[in-house]
């Protein structure tokens, strides 16, 4: 009798013992699914939004969870000191986030995920914020689905619809105001006389008038569209009625101007000097940036390639674009991965240089450049991330910078706060 009640107390300890192993181990079916290489993203601490789709300010701390972004980010944009928007796409999806802390903290302000996006939106091109709560993001047609634009006025708690008269797709978005901006589309990209159309809201995006039509050469209520040919670079506009648009027509950079809100353009013949160029095989350039009260003060860059090597110089205006006066770099050609980075100005004097990991600085409108000293964040950051997305500067302390890994299909955010010398990862 005592020996099977051993066994019997030998058994229940064994099965103890065998439970108390398998215990921790979890459901297969409440296993994550890993997410493969190109979805990765890096590591943010993110605010989610309630149930009713608004940001929740009353969170606790312990609701804000810290992981690792499923969306390689693939484009940004600076709109203060401190602030910032970040995004990419996952499955068609849009995510878009945003932080107000130089990226302690991030919101997740992403709309919709009923509203698909095909390819990833470029700031300027199709994505637009005018402060931390009011942006603006076009969605362009896809096949039978038309061209819509979304709409924020309270930091991405809530996004609204509104939809362009043709299907075509957006190839610039400037918004001057929280109620007045433009959008100009472009229905056929790989021809060399595109149709372009201006579209303009003074509500906010809630309703869009086309005010310029260059389809078989007829205006909608102007004589002269912007351009009638040519690849569209960039559009910017000063105020409610002084426009600028660059664009290349022939491989060749051209700039446009409108005094009237954008229903009438004509060329600038003092911009581009192709005579300051010697045997360039093809141009790039960049959209125009003004700077400072009055917005009189602006730059557009130009670079020259030859034997697939780039460099950049630069036009400036004094006078809202009257008159623009050349300024060549005394920085190196560059190829390879980052051959078509523009240098990027904080206004008429100061800007930066990045070239094979190595920031350069003037503070000289571009006359002399220093080389600031080597971050090694960046040099070994770079390395993994050898191509360079975008790099802009906010203020003379303050700058963030994209880079990726093609092969890897991941991207990283790096942020500088003393000017360029030292970055670190957001």
């Amino acid at each position: 009798m005592t020996s099977w009640r051993s066994i019997t107390l030998i058994l229940l300890v064994m099965g103890v013992l065998l439970t108390a192993c398998t215990s921790d181990k979890p459901n297969e079916a409440s296993v994550p699914a890993q997410d493969e290489i190109q979805d990765s993203g890096q590591t943010i601490t993110v605010i989610q939004q309630n149930s009713t789709n608004k940001i929740n300010d009353n969170a606790e701390p312990a609701s804000k969870e810290k992981y690792q972004i499923q969306t390689r980010l693939s484009d940004f944009q600076l709109i203060s000191d401190t602030t910032g928007i970040a995004w990419g796409s996952t499955r068609n999806e849009l995510r878009l986030y945003l932080t107000q802390d130089n990226g302690k903290i991030w919101k997740n302000i992403s709309p919709s995920t009923s509203v698909q996006f095909l390819t990833n939106p470029q700031y300027g091109k199709d994505i637009f914020f005018i402060d931390s709560l009011t942006g603006w993001v076009v969605r362009n047609s896809q096949g039978s689905a038309e061209t819509v634009v979304l709409r924020t006025v309270d930091g991405g708690a809530n996004w609204k619809l509104a939809s362009l008269p043709q299907q075509a797709k957006s190839s610039a978005i400037f918004f001057i105001s929280k109620n007045v901006g433009w959008i100009i589309t472009e229905d056929d990209q790989n021809s060399l006389n595109m149709h372009k159309a201006l579209y303009r809201t003074k509500d906010g995006g809630v309703n869009w008038e086309k005010i310029m039509d260059n389809s078989a050469n007829i205006e909608i209520r102007g004589s002269s569209p912007s351009p009638t040919i040519g690849s569209l670079m960039g559009m910017v506009f000063t105020d409610n009625q002084h426009g600028y648009v660059t664009s290349l027509i022939l491989g060749e950079p051209h700039l446009h101007i409108t005094n009237d809100g954008g229903v009438t353009w004509n060329e600038n013949k003092n911009f581009s000097n192709l005579d300051k160029y010697q045997d360039c095989e093809q141009f790039t350039s960049s959209a125009p940036v003004f700077f400072g009260e009055g917005a009189k003060e602006g730059w557009i860059s130009v670079g020259c390639t030859r034997k697939a090597q780039t460099k950049f110089n630069a036009y400036y205006t004094p006078d809202s674009g009257n008159t623009w006066k050349f300024f060549s770099f005394p920085i190196g050609w560059q190829s390879g991965e980052n051959q078509l980075l523009s240098p990027t100005f904080l206004n008429s004097k100061e800007g930066w240089a990045l070239q094979s990991g190595k920031v350069f600085h003037t503070t000289s409108q571009g006359v002399k450049w220093e080389e600031l000293p080597e971050s090694s964040v960046l040099m070994q950051t770079m390395k993994k991330y050898p191509e360079v997305v975008k790099f802009q500067f906010y203020s003379s302390k303050v700058g963030w910078l994209l880079v990726q890994n093609n092969d890897l299909k991941r991207s990283l955010l790096l942020q500088t706060q003393d000017g360029g010398i030292r970055w670190h990862v957001l």
